[in-house]
């Protein structure tokens, strides 16, 4: 390991001295390094036994992150990746959630706007009857 990988486990064991949990999208954002050392410094700090893995975070992208804590303990396991199925079956549900509150939407009764003047001239807006 370099003078200047042995200085970044350092500083990142420093920042994880708060008790903070963080993944290592976070840490990075925090310490403004790359991605790519942080996780670097991460996975030795890891098997150095200075943090543990206790979660693991989904991001919005899909796949697992681990979250780290300082110090040792049990790490819990990462979670099964979801089949093609399952993804599919969620993500139609999104839809479908997501076309009820459209369809929700469109059944509001539309108001439009009535300038002062017209109304004084045309009198107030009257929806016909369907």
């Amino acid at each position: 390991m370099t003078h200047i990988a042995r200085m970044k486990v350092r500083q990142l064991a420093d920042l994880m001295e708060d008790g903070k949990e963080r993944t290592a999208p976070m840490a990075a954002k925090e310490l403004k390094w790359s991605a790519n050392d942080l996780c670097r410094a991460m996975k030795q700090l890891y098997r150095d036994g200075h943090v543990h893995i206790i979660d693991w975070h989904i991001p919005k992208t899909g796949g697992y992150v681990a979250v780290y804590i300082i110090g040792q303990g049990p790490d819990k396991p990462k979670p099964v990746q979801r089949t093609s199925y399952e993804r599919r079956r969620l993500q139609s549900a999104r839809e479908q959630t997501e076309r009820r509150r459209l369809e929700v939407e469109k059944m509001k009764v539309f108001v439009p706007f009535r300038d002062p003047w017209t109304a004084a001239l045309y009198g107030e807006y009257q929806r016909e009857a369907a």
